[in-house]
């Protein structure tokens, strides 16, 4: 929707509330439809991988050395869970387990070359996949839509930027 008609569809000043439940009621469409692109994707020889996967992916490229606790946290399942999805990855040889050395009745986890290849690939396909829906936005919309998903990130993460290399 074109900032003049959301302007025209509230009365009053915008109020964080109103952003919130902007964002509450997008992000499922969003995330719905990155979840049907990864599942239509088919990188190389390592297709059927699904949103769980590619998370636990971008988690190990952010913060290498992870531990299963914290996949199992970040992902919002269990440890048994987290590891039989690591396992996984780890026969596809995407992601490498070693022992920590600090404690040894834990794993650290990271991606190999290959996972990191991997992850990649399916970002930049998404990248092209939601470029061809936002090329039908004029420029100045545009502006307007990176502007406020770096406010969103910093919001979320505020020592992060927005990269538009792309």
């Amino acid at each position: 929707m074109a900032t003049t008609q959301i302007r025209g569809k509230l009365k009053s000043k915008l109020t964080a509330k109103q952003g919130a439940t902007a964002l509450m009621e997008t992000m499922p469409l969003v995330m719905r439809h990155i979840r049907r692109l990864i599942r239509t994707q088919k990188p190389g020889q390592k297709s059927n991988v699904s949103l769980a996967q590619v998370r636990l992916f971008a988690l190990l490229k952010d913060s290498p050395g992870a531990s299963l606790s914290d996949v199992a946290e970040f992902l919002g399942v269990s440890k048994p869970t987290a590891s039989a999805l690591v396992e996984r990855m780890v026969q596809r040889g995407l992601v490498l387990r070693a022992d920590d050395p600090n404690e040894r009745r834990c794993v650290v986890l990271s991606l190999t070359a290959s996972g990191e290849a991997y992850l990649q690939e399916i970002r930049q396909f998404a990248i092209g996949e939601i470029g061809k829906l936002f090329e039908a936005i004029p420029e100045e919309e545009m502006f307007k839509l990176i502007e406020g998903l770096s406010l969103l990130k910093s919001a979320f993460a505020p020592s992060a930027t927005v990269d538009l290399k792309g």
